[in-house]
């Protein structure tokens, strides 16, 4: 349980203690049952050195106590994915997911621990765009969005709700999502130099969309991909865009187990 962080479900305004990590566990994931006092004090003092700056800043690397890169999926359901990565990148690379859902959050938890990958795979319960707020900047080497739910449109057209309407907010198109360009700028924020944002979906629309949006975004430059990878008819040729690629993302775009 070191290597699993639940933040409060209402931790969007304010700090995370360590106490409080640790409190979310015994709350909602039977700690109390499964460790005694001693581990729950060591427990407890192990949390309070990832909670940094009163609670502000979350430092991952602690929770692994080593200094290899760190990789993050973003929304990462019930872990199949993350597992499988962790497990092949052992040694090479420290993980990380992120899943609002306290019961998919469970399961990936329980997913890491059984298949022996929970050494190399920190689980994190919380909002994605709490967690990138208050991750430290330029502490993540890849930060990875597989198959993104498009934002519920509102009956107002299919123009994107970041950039290509030429709105900022985007209130009267999508309903909230996650992918806009606020967090954008978190992801840039938080990736180390040469750092890159993998996104992956079947869904070749919105994908376009977004790769607008972060061409909107200052601090993201085009990445080619690797074999494999075949431009997108619809994004041009022009470097100083996005592109969208069609393919299976490789071990050239950062994922080390493509199958």
């Amino acid at each position: 349980m070191a290597r699993l962080l639940v933040l409060p479900q209402d931790s969007s305004a304010g700090a995370v203690s360590g106490e409080m990590l640790f409190e979310e566990l015994r709350r909602s994931f039977g700690l109390s049952q499964c460790a005694d006092k001693q581990k729950e004090a060591k427990l407890l003092q192990h949390f309070c050195s990832i909670a940094e700056n009163g609670g502000q800043r979350l430092n991952l690397s602690a929770a692994f106590a080593n200094d290899k890169p760190l990789k993050v999926e973003l929304c990462s359901g019930e872990g199949e994915w993350v597992c499988a990565q962790a497990a092949a990148d052992a040694g090479r690379a420290s993980w990380a997911c992120v899943e609002n859902r306290r019961d998919r959050v469970f399961r990936t938890f329980s997913r890491a621990l059984l298949t022996g990958v929970s050494p190399n795979l920190c689980v994190v319960s919380a909002d994605a765009a709490v967690f990138l707020r208050m991750l430290e900047a330029g502490s993540v080497a890849h930060v990875y969005v597989n198959f993104p739910e498009p934002p519920v449109r509102r009956g107002l057209g299919d123009a994107d709700a970041e950039g290509a309407n030429g709105s900022e907010t985007g209130d009267a198109v999508a309903a909230p999502h996650l992918l806009t360009a606020e967090t954008f700028r978190s992801v840039r924020r938080v990736l180390s130099s040469g750092g890159k944002l993998l996104i992956h979906s079947d869904n070749v629309t919105y994908l376009r969309q977004l790769a607008a949006c972060l061409g909107a975004v200052d601090g993201f430059a085009d990445v080619d991909p690797g074999p494999g990878a075949v431009r997108d008819s619809a994004s041009g040729s022009n470097p100083d865009l996005v592109t969208v690629w069609r393919g299976r993302p490789g071990v050239e775009a950062g994922v080390p187990d493509p199958e």
